[in-house]
């Protein structure tokens, strides 16, 4: 990423200050778990995509990722099991195909 680290978040869009925290929390070998509650909402498509790009990255290194969307084309399209919740109740894990 190329931001300039004298600049403020203020200087920033908001997608790419979330795209900042994802890489912050993507850092470092000790990453086993990786949780993402809507992390495209304020994403354009070609940054939809960089993030996408590097899920799979992390998938192949063999870190869990738990993305939460109400996007169901994005977690059919990244998703290898989908867990459905209702009320904070489960009522189903199943995989994608």
């Amino acid at each position: 990423m190329n931001y300039d680290p004298k600049k403020t978040l203020r200087e920033y869009s908001v997608s790419d200050i979330q795209l900042m925290e994802i890489t912050k929390a993507i850092q470092g070998e000790n990453i086993d778990v990786l949780i993402m509650d809507e992390p495209t909402s304020a994403l354009s498509s070609d940054k939809v995509e960089r993030l996408f790009k590097k899920i799979d990255e992390l998938k192949k290194r063999g870190i869990t990722i738990l993305y939460i969307s109400h996007k169901m084309d994005k977690i059919f399209r990244i998703a290898d099991y989908i867990t459905v919740m209702r009320d904070g109740k489960h009522i189903r894990t199943a995989p994608v195909s």
